[in-house]
C-alpha cells in the first residue's frame, strides 16, 4: 500500500486468502499491489496496481437559522443552514417524532411540510 504510485511503504502479510476488508483514512490517495509467495517464501512480481481515493468525510447537518416551534398543520417549514445533502430524500426532518416530507432540498436549505399537530 502506498500513497505514491510504485512506492510501496506498507507491507500487510494477510496470510492465505484471496481478500481482505481495509479502513483507510480520508481524504487520501492509496495505491495498491499485491504479490503471492509460497511456503518456502519464494515471492512472484507485484501485480497490476489499483489506486483507490477515499473521499473527505462529509460533515454533519447543521441548523443555522432558529424556526417556529409551532404551526399549523401543512406549513411549510424551511430550514436553512449547511450539509443537508444535494438531493431529495438524503435528508430527514421530525416534527414531535412525526417525519416531515422533504418537498425542497438544497445542500444549504431544506423545506418540508408538516403533516400532523403535535
Amino acid at each position: 500500500m502506498a500513497r505514491r504510485s510504485a512506492t510501496y511503504t506498507v507491507v500487510l502479510n494477510v496470510g492465505n486468502v484471496t481478500s481482505v476488508q481495509l479502513s483507510l483514512p480520508g481524504p487520501q490517495r492509496y495505491c495498491f499491489a499485491v504479490r503471492a509467495y509460497d511456503n518456502l517464501g519464494l515471492t512472484c512480481s507485484y501485480s497490476t496496481e489499483v489506486v483507490f481515493d477515499v473521499p473527505s468525510p462529509v460533515p454533519p447537518a447543521r441548523a443555522d437559522q432558529p424556526f417556529a416551534e409551532r404551526g399549523r398543520v401543512g406549513t411549510f417549514v424551511t430550514i436553512v443552514g449547511t450539509n443537508f445533502g444535494a438531493s431529495q430524500g438524503t435528508s430527514q426532518v421530525t416534527f414531535n417524532g412525526d417525519s416531515g416530507a422533504d418537498e425542497l432540498v438544497g445542500d444549504e436549505a431544506l423545506s418540508c411540510r408538516c403533516r400532523r399537530a403535535p
